[in-house]
């Protein structure tokens, strides 16, 4: 069934994913996630939302694309022990992106949110998942793990935002995204 829907809407699904990747158009590529998510170019969609939004710092976002290009048991952080909300969202079902990339990047998300605990435990995550694995990081082919370990490392010395009592609407600001030390 999934092949012949594929047949039908690649195509427009193609040239959806195009238009939104060549203009950097999260809304049109975010519109491939919407419309087209079965089709061959819905994990591409997602994995560029997820790229897109880390460029522009939100980290929830990139999570979000990426952890619906993996099915619970896959993902770095993934319990199976207690109920995870992640595992009740829709998943891409056949992804050809490396799932070692995709948990790496998770991984990252978690050390640039200042989530340190959760960063460490992904990445033991993903030593144990994929050990001595290599990918794409940061625009170079790196051995993962020792890369992002280095950036956990680092990101402990980074500043953090300094307190704030104000409490101005629901959640802390208009975004919803208030944030504390």
């Amino acid at each position: 069934v999934r092949a012949r829907y594929r047949e039908r809407v690649d195509a427009q699904a193609e040239a959806a994913y195009r238009e939104g990747l060549a203009t950097r158009d999260v809304m049109k590529l975010q519109a491939v996630v919407d419309e087209f998510f079965v089709s061959s170019w819905g994990d591409d969609a997602l994995w560029t939302l997820g790229e897109l939004a880390l460029e522009q710092a939100q980290y929830g976002a990139a999570r979000s694309a990426w952890q619906a290009l993996l099915p619970a048991p896959q993902r770095v952080g993934a319990t199976t022990d207690v109920f995870d909300p992640a595992s009740t969202r829709l998943v891409y079902p056949d992804t050809a992106l490396p799932a070692v990339e995709i948990n790496a990047r998770l991984v990252l998300v978690s050390t640039l949110e200042g989530a340190t605990v959760r960063a460490e435990r992904e990445l033991a995550d993903l030593e144990r998942l994929h050990p001595a694995a290599e990918g794409q990081l940061g625009g170079r082919r790196v051995k993962l793990a020792p890369v992002l370990a280095s950036q956990i490392a680092a990101s402990r010395q980074w500043p953090q935002p300094a307190a704030d009592d104000a409490w101005p609407t629901f959640a802390g600001e208009p975004e919803r995204t208030k944030r504390f030390p």
